[in-house]
């Protein structure tokens, strides 16, 4: 495998990789701002808003990569 297929190969996975992240972002954000959430106690509403959080951060970073990544 050449280096070109190789580098596509890394860039069409970093891509998957970022649309389930987005989707399960996408259902966070949408359970977080229900009445579920609300429901739960303090300790882990907290827990859930880290947990946000860190997968923004996630996703920012897949994002500037494949920024660099593009021709």
């Amino acid at each position: 495998m050449d280096e070109t297929k190789k580098k596509e190969d890394f860039i069409v996975r970093m891509e998957e990789e970022q649309t389930v992240l987005k989707e399960k972002l996408v259902k966070l954000n949408a359970f977080i701002g229900g009445e579920k959430f609300k429901a739960l106690d303090g300790y882990q509403q907290s827990l859930l808003i880290r947990q946000r959080e860190g997968m923004a951060v996630y996703f920012e970073t897949l994002s500037a990569r494949l920024a660099l990544n593009q021709d």
